[in-house]
């Protein structure tokens, strides 16, 4: 097999083998199955058969706990300090161990390791991958990713960072895959997927193959040879690709921190990552690539594997109704299909005489035929479909000729002797070429993509990449201004060649949604631009299920950002809220399937009378009230929405609570809801009439949020997506998005697929606006994981709707998305902070303390917060640690993942002289109830700039770690330490913010006093 090592090698001496009971019995041929043997390939190989790591050649540790290159916790607020001792190599396998210490005073300590490959080995393009067995425990985060080697002149994510494998060790059965890009922190963005083990196997049981494919143009990543992340240069756009480079590897075991959060009395200490292997292959399997979606009767479909082994022997099968043309046995085939419509799957088996069954894969494509139900313009005529002539040109820019001799009349994918010529008009931006017809009753049936679609043969000389729109009009109102009149757009784009080649159009946007009808077609060849080439092309047929009219609210209609399943061993998944800082891909909405304007709720304690439409007035908000409520459990009179339509199992409002005692929810009856496993949207609809600016709710004004109270026995791994939609009732019945204002999202997140967390109040963040022309909202529309079968049972209660606090007293926002935990993600214009020359004057001071100090009249004052505060006698009066009689008792708010409390103050004259770590602050702290762990962060603000959003005019962030829960320590005096600079740009403080377990949704009660500033040589 020497010709195949630059692929792998074929040595018999297998390292490990496929184990198909590890994922639900999926055949070893299925799919991405990759097996790697043992005989090492070119490209960098460290089998760690030594007795201690290769720092001479490989590797090199990367030390401390980041605070030394300005980024104290590896800027995601982490716990650990990384030593070169925590690494070992013993028995051909290379471990890092994460270990917690505490010292004879009480003081903890977190060990873990980091190594990187940087200045040794750098790689550009290839397949990279390695053998790891992961720890499982709250806490933990190990990771197996790669860096670009100019991090040091363009800085992080410029550089461009890749996640072969991440994993919190809360969730042992997914793993993470994602790209890292952009401008600096905080407006990096990211992309990426996760994969799940089923069953009852964690990812930490057993050793796998995390990997990753990089092409110039492409990224894969793969679990145990399963792709389930697949990336282009177009995917991120317009953001630049900064993945062509050389990049180095990096390996480590985090702890703590605001992503995964930190350890608890469930973390295992110590606990081992162990990798087998580090390998870096030349070139890569390869991938089936072609048409999902073709047309019955469609030829010169062309199905290759992409980068495939040309050595190897590939033997293909087809649909029933397909015939291979040409290419059996090699790595590209042509296919024609038969005049049925249908489902089917086009294969390939690879297979290698030189290495044997063990080295052979297969490929598989679902693909859809779908049925030509209209002829638009063809140059023969056919009976069988509608017939061109119901279509006449109406308005042209540029000149036409109807019939002319095939230019390329050999070509088998249009043999048809005559084609319509079309010259382009230089002297027009927009060149249109526009058909009348009376052909398209229900326009919303393209709308979206799916199977109902566009095809048209085309050949031109025009250049590679040019684009062609086709657009659907109302010619009534289509000579307003745009986008008034224009129902649909679809594009299509030329591959370039001396070839007829059968365009397909996707479904664009809807420029206006209002509307409905369709009487126009209309072509625009390279728009934008003033080319004057040649189009010519043939056969405009429109392919669907139906083209007779039918009504939308029946046929709920694929969503085109519907997530896509992979192969059976894993499930893609959008990335945990808690990270993303990119818009979370949400499944759309579709048409409710019967119309919401008839009631047909029956209260459970009036079976037979209809539930009345709420008819009372709204009420009056004021600053800082919690706002009024629209759903509860039981017969309440003041909720503000009435239910009006669903798909699921209604249990009623008077669901007993299944968790009673829950502190979240003590409510004794709630809403229970079991959803219908039939639907891939299932809905509940509320009317309502409480929402008189939905705007208020949106990003464009964000002074209300809605908030919720739910249950969920069983959430999948990776979470489980709640939406909620604001929809005008009156037109929601048309095609999606028509009639739906907003959409907002909340995501229940759990450990295991077995186990929830019990009641939690979840906020509804914003998503996006289907309908920007939409203003109105009487409805409010649930969905319990929407774009899933999911048959669950859910339980809430308490949605409400909550005033956002004026901009003097808006809570600080602590952003989900932190800098991943790499020692380069501070943003690179961050400002070195000088030292002050002349030397500190001024002693310390106190800001804050338990009873007040008459002696410090400029003491800080509290503000605001979102908890209970209140100044009680000491818990502990006997404790050496802190002997006042009276302290701070305050009880968190579990509503808010970021609970805040503010205090002014004009006693921090100058901010710097604490983030250079010329003063510090301490905190007195006792909580019976937190455990050992707890963050607590400390933040100083410039109250005159925080209202404009995070991070403006937040100056720099602190923190410290609670050690003990209650007694035996009992009162600890914390010591915070510098974070970062939010706002670089900040240089004044006059306030001052604490945040007790930032992150979380906790009601643990903290005890605390004396928070003082402190000077070094003071």
């Amino acid at each position: 097999c020497e010709s195949l090592r630059p692929f792998f090698a074929c040595s018999t001496n297998a390292r490990y083998s496929y184990d198909s009971s590890l994922f639900g019995g999926l055949p070893s041929s299925y799919g991405y199955l990759r097996f790697r043997r043992d005989m090492p390939v070119s490209g960098m190989v460290d089998e760690f058969d030594g007795n201690s790591l290769d720092t001479t050649n490989n590797w090199s540790h990367q030390v401390g706990n980041g605070c030394d290159i300005g980024l104290c916790g590896w800027g995601n607020n982490e716990l650990q300090d990384y030593q070169a001792a925590s690494t070992e190599v013993l028995n051909g396998f290379m471990k890092i161990t994460a270990d917690r210490h505490v010292s004879p005073s009480g003081q903890v300590q977190y060990t873990s390791s980091r190594i990187n490959s940087i200045g040794k080995r750098s790689f550009q393009y290839g397949l990279f991958e390695a053998r790891i067995k992961i720890p499982a425990s709250q806490g933990f985060w190990p990771a197996f990713w790669m860096l670009g080697d100019n991090i040091a002149d363009v800085g992080w994510p410029a550089c461009g960072e890749l996640d072969i494998m991440e994993n919190i060790g809360a969730e042992p059965k997914t793993v993470h895959g994602t790209m890292h890009f952009g401008p600096p922190w905080p407006n990096n963005q990211y992309t990426g997927e996760t994969a799940h083990v089923l069953g009852t196997n964690n990812f930490a049981d057993d050793f796998h193959v995390f990997s990753m494919e990089k092409f110039e143009d492409k990224i894969r990543i793969l679990v145990d040879g399963v792709v389930y992340m697949t990336r282009t240069p177009e995917d991120i756009a317009p953001q630049p690709w900064p993945f062509n480079g050389p990049a180095h590897f990096l390996l480590n075991v985090a702890i703590g921190g605001f992503w995964p959060g930190n350890p608890d009395s469930t973390t295992v200490f110590p606990s081992t990552m162990e990798v087998d292997y580090v390998r870096v292959y030349d070139n890569v399997f390869g991938d089936l690539v072609g048409s999902d979606l073709v047309s019955a009767g469609e030829t010169g479909v062309v199905y290759e594997i992409a980068d495939g082994l040309l050595s190897y022997v590939y033997s293909w099968t087809v649909p029933d109704a397909a015939t291979i043309v040409s290419g059996q046995g090699t790595s590209s085939i042509t296919v024609s299909f038969g005049s049925s419509p249908g489902i089917g799957t086009i294969s390939a088996i690879a297979t290698s005489e030189e290495c044997g069954p063990a080295a052979n894969r297969s490929f598989h494509l679902p693909i859809s035929i779908s049925a030509r139900e209209s002829s638009f313009l063809s140059s023969q005529e056919e009976a069988s479909v509608t017939p061109s002539t119901t279509f006449l040109l109406s308005a042209i820019t540029g000149v036409l000729n109807e019939s002319v001799a095939n230019p390329i009349l050999t070509d088998g994918l249009n043999p048809s002797p005559n084609a319509f010529e079309y010259e382009r008009n230089g002297d027009e931006l927009y060149d249109v070429m526009t058909l009348s017809t009376t052909a398209i009753p229900n326009p919303e049936i393209f709308a979206g993509g799916g199977s109902n679609h566009f095809k048209m043969d085309l050949y031109t000389t025009a250049p590679t990449g040019t684009t062609i729109f086709l657009q659907l009009e109302n010619s009534a109102r289509s000579g307003l201004d745009y986008p008034t009149g224009r129902h649909s757009r679809y594009e299509a784009t030329w591959e370039g060649g001396q070839r007829w080649q059968r365009l397909s159009f996707d479904f664009v946007n809807l420029p206006d949604p209002a509307e409905t009808i369709v009487d126009s077609i209309v072509f625009l060849f390279a728009p934008n631009t003033m080319s004057n080439d040649i189009y010519y092309f043939d056969n405009l047929d429109a392919y669907s299920s139906s083209l007779s009219a039918a009504s939308p609210t029946t046929t709920p209609q694929e969503p085109t950002d519907a997530p896509v399943t992979s192969p059976a061993t894993y499930s893609p998944s959008s990335r945990p809220s808690l990270r993303s800082n990119l818009p979370t891909v949400l499944a759309l909405t579709p048409p409710p399937s019967a119309p919401t304007d008839e009631p047909s709720f029956h209260h459970s304690n009036s079976p037979s009378t209809l539930a009345p439409s709420r008819s009372d007035p709204v009420p009056s908000i004021s600053p800082g009230s919690s706002g009024f409520g629209f759903v509860t459990g039981g017969d309440n009179e003041n909720d503000r929405a009435t239910l009006t339509l669903l798909t699921g199992v209604w249990y009623d409002e008077f669901t007993p609570n299944p968790l009673p005692a829950d502190p979240v929810n003590n409510e004794p009856v709630v809403v229970g809801y079991q959803r219908d496993g039939t639907e891939l949207y299932d809905v509940i609809f509320y009317s309502t009439n409480a929402v008189p600016d939905p705007n208020e709710y949106s990003s464009c004004s964000g002074t209300r949020y809605f908030e919720m109270d739910i249950f969920a026995p069983v959430v999948e791994v990776g979470g489980t997506s709640v939406l909620l939609q604001l929809e005008n009732s009156s037109r929601n019945g048309s095609v999606y998005p028509i009639g739906r204002h907003s959409r907002y999202e909340a995501r229940l997140d759990v450990s295991s697929s077995s186990s929830s967390l019990g009641w939690r109040r979840v906020r509804f963040n914003f998503v996006d606006f289907p309908d920007p022309s939409e203003t109105e909202a009487d409805t409010i529309t649930l969905l319990f994981a929407p774009g899933t079968f999911s048959s669950e049972t859910y339980y809430f209660d308490n949605l409400d709707s909550v005033y956002n606090l004026p901009e003097e007293q808006a809570p600080t926002a602590i952003p989900t998305a932190l800098p991943t935990n790499i020692a380069s993600s501070a943003p690179s214009d961050t400002p070195s902070i000088a030292p002050i020359a002349t030397p500190v004057s001024t002693g310390a001071f106190s800001l804050v303390t338990g009873g007040g100090d008459e002696s410090n009249p400029a003491e800080a004052s509290i503000v605001f917060s979102t908890g209970v505060w209140s100044t009680v006698p000491n818990p502990i009066p006997g404790d050496v640690m802190n002997m006042s009689p009276t302290v701070v008792q305050y009880q968190r708010n579990h509503h808010h993942q970021y609970d805040v409390i503010f205090y002014s103050t004009d006693l921090i004259v100058d901010p710097g002289d604490y983030s250079s770590g010329k003063k510090y602050f301490t905190l007195d702290v006792y909580s019976p109830t937190a455990p050992a762990g707890t963050v607590v962060l400390l933040q100083l603000e410039n109250s005159a700039r925080t209202g404009a959003g995070y991070p403006v005019g937040r100056h720099s962030r602190y923190n410290a770690i609670l050690e003990q829960q209650g007694a035996p320590l009992g009162w600890q005096r914390l010591r915070f330490e510098f974070v970062d600079l939010p706002d670089p740009s900040e240089f004044v403080a006059d306030r001052a913010v604490l945040l007790f377990a930032p992150g979380q949704f906790t009601s643990d009660v903290f005890f605390y006093d004396n928070l003082e500033s402190s000077g070094y040589g003071l």
